[in-house]
């Protein structure tokens, strides 16, 4: 039998979100053909990151301006919101319309989202809970 001890660890959503897109980045390297997948997990990365981040009202929509207030109020620059914007309005697309995506395009959204994520800044902290 085997018992795992956890222990907690804090970490910041923005943290825990550039942890999960550098997940996703491997998992795009390794395998490609997995592009609409991929991308559709990032963008669920980006709507849990903007649930924490600044509360539940804009988490879940892909609307521009439901996050466009929070995100602004950190004063992150307006073509980071914008690209924010295709990413969420591409993802409804590939989900919705099974719009297909490529290798070169979820890699450009990655990079979007890390910059993002960053952008915004580390606020809240999460408890999170690692196997030692």
């Amino acid at each position: 039998m085997v018992v795992l001890f956890r222990r907690r660890e804090v970490i910041s959503p923005g943290e825990w979100a550039l942890a999960q897109i550098t997940q996703l980045e491997q998992t795009i390297d390794s395998e490609p053909a997995a592009a609409e997948s991929v991308y559709v997990e990032l963008t669920m990365i980006i709507h849990d990151f903007i649930g924490v981040q600044y509360g539940d009202s804009a988490a879940g929509s892909t609307d521009q301006t439901s996050f466009d207030g929070p995100v602004e109020a950190r004063r992150v620059p307006k073509t980071l919101r914008e690209g924010l914007g295709e990413i969420m309005s591409l993802a409804d697309e590939v989900k919705f319309a099974k719009r297909s995506v490529s290798e070169s395009q979820v890699r450009q959204s990655i990079q979007q989202a890390r910059k993002w994520v960053l952008a915004c800044g580390e606020e809240v902290p999460l408890q999170t809970e690692e196997a030692t």
